[in-house]
C-alpha cells in the first residue's frame, strides 16, 4: 500500500463526501498497520472512503 490515512469529513444529505481532512497521512505505511486496518474496517481493495463512528471505533478497540 502506497499510503494510509484516517480523516474527518462531512457529507451532504445524499451521502456524498464534501471534503475530508487527513491530518497525518502515512507514505509507505508498515504492512502490520495496513493488515490491521483492513481487518478492522473490512476494507475493500483499492482507494475507499469508509465511514465509522465513535461507537463503532470503540467496538474495534475491544478486538
Amino acid at each position: 500500500m502506497l499510503s494510509f490515512a484516517l480523516g474527518i469529513g462531512t457529507q451532504n444529505t445524499q451521502g456524498d463526501w464534501l471534503e475530508i481532512y487527513y491530518p497525518a497521512p502515512l507514505l509507505n505505511p508498515p504492512a502490520s498497520l495496513v493488515e490491521a486496518a483492513k481487518q478492522a474496517l473490512d476494507a475493500p481493495q483499492g482507494n475507499a472512503a469508509i465511514s465509522f463512528y465513535p461507537k463503532t471505533a470503540h467496538a474495534w478497540l475491544k478486538r
